[in-house]
């Protein structure tokens, strides 16, 4: 960077004028985006990468009988639930 775009309105001899203030406010917001200019390639890259091992821990689940004993338990409660809250009997085994 530039020393021209790191000055500030002190370093200039219109340093009062309100012409210098808003050209020191452009160029300090300039700055800022250029410092920051990397950050949402970083921040979709992580978000890339933690999906997919999210979708990879899924996978493993569903394929290692986990998830099925989950679901079943899971889909067996339910079903007690509303059995117990409507005093109905559903045909389910337990």
């Amino acid at each position: 960077m530039s020393h021209a775009i790191l000055a500030t309105p002190a370093d200039r001899a219109d340093a009062g004028s309100p012409a210098s203030l808003e050209a020191a406010y452009r160029t300090t917001q300039r700055v800022a985006r250029l410092r920051e200019r990397g950050m949402a390639t970083v921040e979709y890259a992580l978000g890339v990468v933690i999906v997919i091992v999210l979708i990879g821990l899924i996978i493993t689940a569903i394929n290692t009988g986990t998830f099925k004993e989950l679901l079943d338990q899971l889909i067996s409660a339910i079903m007690g639930w509303i059995q117990e809250a409507f005093k109905v009997n559903l045909p389910i085994k337990r």
